[in-house]
């Protein structure tokens, strides 16, 4: 598979460099970015769509694939497996493989075996983490490459800066050989990028220095993919290791993103070291997105390029989910009055 990407992604830059083609130009209103109304509709419009909960070893997983949130109903502590047995690491109380209490420790207990059972979940994993949704485009390549994975770590950054920001700056790699010069030497080609979009997903595929020499090998030298899936999550897959980006929207000028690094089974240190490159770049990043916050009432709208094409998509995407809850809400609405 990674040949086959690699080839297509060394004609891609040939065309380019030979004959340069970029999508039009478009603009984008800046009210997206403050205000409160749009903010509380994109909550509303996204609260059921793709979401990724973590890592699949944060959760309790049964003999039959089904998942269980590690927390138990008595006094939310966490549990255990032991044996055909989830035990709370507190007080005991155990439950069985369909997560409904077994048995409650103590002289007495109002608590009859049956009567409780852990919160299930209704997910499917995918890269090494839990999911709930629709199963996303590029899900067999996104399985394929991380077949190996093993979680390493996981950080919570806190930015002040609108959800939308934050999903625009790692959908397009047009700032790199800038923004980034100082810590990313190898990507001189970032330029070259290749986007591949099915549905409300995409794919982008990185050009490094060494692609040429790497392009008959089945691994990821010389390249980098990142996968988005519509609306909160990246995948970027390196040859050191990938990394999950989930974004958490908490306010109209206020998100977290969190990483989780996973490496690829045989190399800890190696991914290790490619996160803390991976963590000044983000906080240069950072860095913009305030700046970005601060200055999104100056001008009435953006105006970007043929090379940000995937933030256009996005925010097509956007808009579309929501005229979808705006007209789910005109007939309830309606409904509700007749």
């Amino acid at each position: 598979m990674l040949v086959e990407l690699k080839s297509g992604l060394l004609e891609h830059m040939k065309k380019q460099k030979e004959d340069p083609h970029l999508p039009r130009n478009f603009s984008l209103p800046t009210s997206n970015y403050y205000s409160f109304e749009i903010f509380d509709k994109e909550m509303a419009a996204l609260k059921n769509t793709f979401q990724i909960h973590g890592p699949e070893s944060e959760f309790l997983k049964n003999s039959k694939g089904q998942f269980f949130k590690n927390s138990c109903p008595h006094r939310g502590a966490r549990l255990a497996i032991k044996g055909d047995e989830f035990v709370c690491s507190y007080h005991g109380w155990s439950f069985d493989q369909e997560g409904l209490l077994k048995s409650s420790t103590g002289h007495i207990c109002p608590y009859k075996p049956g009567s409780l059972r852990l919160l299930t979940m209704d997910s499917i994993t995918l890269g090494g983490m839990a999911y709930t949704g629709e199963k996303p485009e590029f899900f067999e390549e996104i399985t394929v490459l991380s077949k190996t994975s093993e979680f390493l770590e996981k950080r919570d950054f806190e930015i002040k800066s609108n959800w939308k920001f934050l999903v625009e700056s790692l959908l397009e790699t047009y700032h790199f050989p800038f923004a980034h010069h100082s810590i990313l030497g190898n990507f001189e080609n970032a330029y070259f990028s290749m986007n591949e979009r099915r549905g409300n997903n995409s794919r982008t595929m990185v050009p490094l220095n060494d692609l040429n020499s790497s392009r008959d090998e089945e691994n990821l030298k010389g390249i980098n993919i990142m996968y988005f899936i519509f609306p909160f999550a990246f995948a970027l897959f390196m040859n050191s290791g990938f990394v999950w980006f989930i974004i958490e929207p908490l306010t109209v000028d206020k998100s977290i993103l969190r990483t989780y690094l996973f490496s690829y089974g045989n190399d800890r240190t190696t991914a290790i070291q490619s996160l803390e490159i991976l963590d000044k770049i983000l906080h240069q990043d950072f860095d913009v997105l305030e700046g970005q916050q601060a200055n999104a009432t100056v001008f009435k709208r953006h105006f970007l390029t043929g090379h940000e094409d995937l933030i256009r998509m996005f925010h097509e995407n956007l808009s579309i989910s929501l005229s979808r809850q705006d007209c789910n809400r005109q007939t309830h609405d309606r409904n509700y009055s007749e």
